[in-house]
């Protein structure tokens, strides 16, 4: 039985002091000498003694002891259970191994951009090489014909084009998608998209795809200065008034109804998110069809933007105008700004809605907690390479391989996976005080660098720990200002994490 101890997490704002308790999922409001007394502990070699023997003046020994008569800052012991387990691998998921939901199909390796963050580079710390392989319509028709064989039929299900850029094998993805349509009689149940980089997507290649019911995604990081620093053609030019050209064509055929075809999305990092922190709302000024359109954040947390390949910028540069955007942020919050940008939005909401909608039910009673938020490889979503291997997703590289189209899912291959997995998780998740919050899955551990490694776990749940540290602090700062402000959370959608559920908010930062 892997079992430990989870103690608590000391925190400041300028008015109070602090320490979320992960036993019981909840924040607690202490006195100065209880929080120097938890850094102390938290920060030496033996935490548990440490913590046990801690020593306070009456009045704070008073304190704690209250809160331990209450089951909280209890330090209890709990086991870790790395999900998902293989029994759940073994037994549980087979049936839906033969159910996935979607696949994202590899049309081609080439592309017409270089974008400097491309999974596709050839530059180091990639997880793809850029080649010029393409799938054939036969591939892409044994790709679709195993999907097909192999998910539910009476489900809502999802083909996706994926690349490099589709659009350079474009007759053949016609061809497909008019081959997937064939097979699938509701077509309502039968979601296509292609993923686009979207040079080429003018009104007289997209609208066929339109009329065959395909939704295109299109990656577009911003206003023209913002897009062109990373995304760029061979020749070093920027793609923004390529793209922009196109959609302004489609705008002009399809007015209103563009919000049913295509969406936007962006790649916000340290290149494209702090180049012009308004790049995004002067591009919707300028091209205000776009402001209904849907758009989808790539997710690079603040804590990563110092760190890793996407720091292309002086570290004091990117703070500075972390600390703006933050600033903006709870400026518009606490003056409950209806009008909030849309980008500050998306950076803090979600993750703040998943901390008030969090379970706050006892590890106390269960003695056991849940550690990471990988998927299950191949159950619910699956990756062809344009060679037909299948992979668990697009964000993990060639050494990540469950099966092919020919010879289906590999189980043994799933479950070398999960365990190597397991033992990492083991090794790491052993009084981590964001274990309940946490939903790093080997595809974000393998983003570090190339290769899935205890040091770039190490570094991913370090990561991990001080975005999460960031937030609580953002979180705590809205219930010292005014506890009605939280109830915007109840609303918000929160980020898909695994942390055994989320119940309806129970906002207690106990005063």
């Amino acid at each position: 039985m892997n079992t430990f101890r989870l103690y608590p997490f000391p925190y400041e704002t300028e008015k109070g002091h602090y320490l979320y308790d992960p036993c019981t999922n909840d924040f607690f409001e202490v006195d100065g000498e209880l929080y120097k007394a938890a850094c102390k502990a938290v920060r030496s070699r033996n935490p548990g003694q440490a913590w046990n023997k801690i020593k306070l003046l009456p009045s704070s020994a008073r304190e704690l002891e209250e809160y331990r008569s209450n089951g909280c800052l209890c330090a209890s012991e709990v086991e870790i259970i790395p999900f998902p387990t293989i029994e759940m691998c073994c037994s549980i998921l087979p049936e839906k191994w033969r159910t996935p939901k979607t696949v994202t199909i590899e049309v081609t390796e080439d592309c017409n951009l270089k974008c400097t963050y491309c999974e596709y580079s050839n530059d180091g710390g990639h997880r793809r090489l850029r080649g010029h392989r393409s799938a054939t319509i036969e591939s892409m028709r044994k790709a679709i014909k195993w999907f097909h064989d192999n998910s539910d039929l009476g489900e809502s299900r999802g083909i996706s084009f994926y690349g490099g850029e589709p659009f350079l094998c474009y007759q053949e993805i016609l061809e497909t998608v008019d081959y997937a349509r064939s097979l699938c009689h509701d077509k309502e149940k039968l979601r296509i998209s292609v993923t686009t980089n979207g040079t080429m997507a003018n009104l007289r290649r997209a609208k066929p795809l339109f009329d065959r019911g395909v939704k295109l995604h299109v990656s577009l990081d911003g206003n023209e200065a913002t897009h062109d620093w990373a995304r760029i053609t061979h020749s070093g030019f920027g793609s923004f008034q390529l793209i922009i050209n196109n959609l302004r064509e489609l705008a002009a055929h399809y007015g209103d109804e563009l919000v049913n075809h295509l969406s936007l999305q962006a790649n916000i990092d340290a290149n494209s998110m702090f180049d012009d922190l308004v790049g995004w709302e002067k591009l919707l000024e300028k091209e205000p069809y776009l402001r209904n359109v849907a758009k989808h954040f790539s997710r690079r947390s603040l804590s990563e933007l110092t760190t890793g390949r996407y720091q292309s910028r002086p570290v004091s540069d990117i703070q500075s105008k972390a600390e703006y955007l933050l600033k903006l942020y709870i400026d518009q919050t606490l003056l409950r700004d209806t009008q909030r940008s849309e980008l500050t939005k998306w950076i803090f909401d979600r993750e703040l809605a998943v901390i008030h909608q969090r379970d706050t039910s006892s590890l106390a009673n269960c003695r056991r907690v849940y550690a990471g938020g990988s998927c299950v490889p191949g159950a619910l979503r699956v990756f062809v390479s344009c060679k037909g291997k299948l992979y668990p997703c697009e964000r993990v590289d060639e050494r990540y391989e469950i099966g092919s189209v020919e010879t289906g899912i590999d189980y043994v291959r799933v479950t070398n996976i999960i365990t190597k997995w397991q033992q990492f998780l083991l090794s790491v998740c052993q009084g981590c005080w964001a274990i309940r919050f946490c939903s790093k899955c080997i595809a974000s551990v393998s983003e570090i660098e190339d290769c899935m490694t205890i040091d770039n776990v190490r570094l991913n749940c370090q990561n991990i720990r001080s975005f999460w540290a960031q937030k609580i602090v953002l979180y705590t700062l809205f219930a010292e200002q005014d506890i009605g402000l939280l109830d915007y959370f109840s609303r918000a959608r929160p980020i898909s994490s695994f942390s055994e559920g989320h119940k309806q908010p129970t906002p207690s930062l106990n005063e």
